[in-house]
């Protein structure tokens, strides 16, 4: 350390010095050294850019943030696409969600095909509750680096905040298709079944069913697993449930129809997924047989 205090421009063997702190794990010793360089020598960029890198690597953020304007003011071409990236991640950091989107977006506008920036821009917006803005940004990101899995990640989760049902699925398969991480995807897939199949059990809406059934082979698809085979089973048996009654009411083949691959559907899935929850999937399995003859009695009446 007193080596560098004597020679101050010498940057060279301050970097060596500030390595040895970071190597031994000691980055905020780092701080006073840079912070008397810089007081001594203003303005020098080589000695800021330091600065900036030892106040990221001590997590001083707010020291960094404030180390980094002045870095760009005294040199723009300091102002990269990393400098953004690491920028809107300190003020994530300093949780200033708002800030950080900002600092991104910034460095989007001036990067526009920097998929790593446009990812983190996205995720900001999407943190700051502006959907819409974060769903472009997320599909511009996604564009500019079509085997990045983080970028389908993200867009399938926005689009799954704005209930843009279908863009989710076509995401997930595009991601498939590029080569992402099947569990991730089966994950969101899954998060999606559960919600729809929640709605459906609040509305008794048939949809909303629908729309778990779908989600749920979908996860189920990319990677097994018994959460998925039991909700899919669950949804089938609801959506089963609501058509055989309305089949009677309206004398309606369709909804006969519905019904029985429904219960058939729920029957197929309903073991594996007792796995994990038996009691639940032994209930409903005892449950089908009851609705049978009243299904296949209608599908024989209205399906002439």
């Amino acid at each position: 350390g007193a080596l560098a205090a004597a020679d101050p421009t010498n940057i060279r063997l301050i970097q060596d010095v500030v390595n040895e702190y970071a190597k031994m794990g000691h980055a905020q010793d780092a701080i006073p050294l840079v912070r008397d360089l810089l007081q001594n020598n203003p303005g020098d960029p080589a000695l800021l850019n330091l600065a900036w890198l030892v106040y990221l690597n001590a997590k001083d953020y707010q020291g960094a943030i404030d180390v980094g304007n002045e870095m760009v003011r005294v040199d723009t071409a300091a102002a990269t696409a990393d400098y953004y990236t690491r920028l809107a991640a300190a003020y994530g950091a300093l949780n200033q969600p708002q800030k950080a989107s900002e600092a991104s977006a910034q460095g989007a506008k001036k990067f526009p095909n920097d998929a790593h920036l446009l990812l983190i821009t996205a995720n900001s917006l999407f943190r700051a509750g502006q959907l819409p803005a974060a769903l472009e940004a997320a599909k511009k990101a996604v564009a500019a680096d079509p085997k990045n899995p983080q970028g389908y990640f993200l867009l399938a989760t926005i689009q799954g905040a704005l209930n843009q049902y279908d863009d989710v699925i076509n995401t997930s398969n595009q991601a498939k298709t590029a080569g992402a991480d099947p569990a991730g995807l089966s994950q969101i897939a899954l998060q999606q079944g559960s919600n729809a199949f929640k709605a459906g059990q609040a509305s008794k809406d048939r949809v909303d069913f629908q729309r778990a059934i779908k989600f749920l082979q979908l996860s189920d698809q990319l990677q097994s697993s018994a959460d998925a085979k039991f909700l899919l089973g669950a949804s089938a048996f609801s959506l089963g449930q609501s058509a055989v009654n309305d089949a009677n009411d309206k004398k309606s083949c369709d909804l006969a129809r519905m019904a029985r691959d429904a219960f058939n559907l729920a029957s197929i899935n309903l073991p594996a997924g007792g796995q994990k929850y038996p009691t639940e999937a032994a209930q409903l399995l005892t449950a089908i047989p009851q609705f049978t003859p009243a299904v296949d009695n209608e599908v024989k009446r209205f399906c002439k």
